[in-house]
């Protein structure tokens, strides 16, 4: 890549268009100074929008803070949650059960997939519900 410095001092004369006339670079100058403008414009709108967004943030830390009494009433609420996924999870093995009375490969492939379509998805959310708990202060 050929700087424009360059082409402005040594003038290559490599024939290609970079090398018509000093008028043509002249112009790519005043090209490249009005996209620098705009750019600086641009910087100074988003430095703003990046304060203002900065304030908001600063607001919000302030206004967000866990007790020890929404600690406690979240607890409980996983609890009544672990409980009731229990109770699904005994409902699911139950038709997979049912499933598998009949043993043929449709039905064994049937309750198969329902025990992994639970483990993706059930389990992998109340891991997930498990996980958040602990990060709560």
């Amino acid at each position: 890549m050929i700087k424009l410095k360059t082409l402005v001092k040594n003038d290559c004369k490599c024939g290609d268009s970079c090398c018509t006339t000093n008028e043509s670079i002249n112009e790519n100058v005043d090209d490249l100074k009005k996209i620098v403008k705009e750019l600086e414009g641009a910087s100074k709108m988003h430095k703003g929008q990046a304060e203002r967004i900065q304030k908001h943030l600063e607001g919000m830390d302030e206004s967000i803070v866990e007790g020890a009494d929404d600690v406690r009433r979240t607890k409980r609420q996983m609890a009544m949650l672990i409980r009731q996924e229990g109770d699904f999870r005994k409902r699911m093995m139950n038709i997979e059960q049912g499933f598998l009375s009949d043993p043929n490969e449709t039905n064994k492939k049937l309750a198969t997939d329902i025990k992994k379509s639970y483990k993706d998805n059930v389990t992998k959310f109340m891991r997930d519900v498990v996980g958040m708990l602990r990060k709560m202060k």
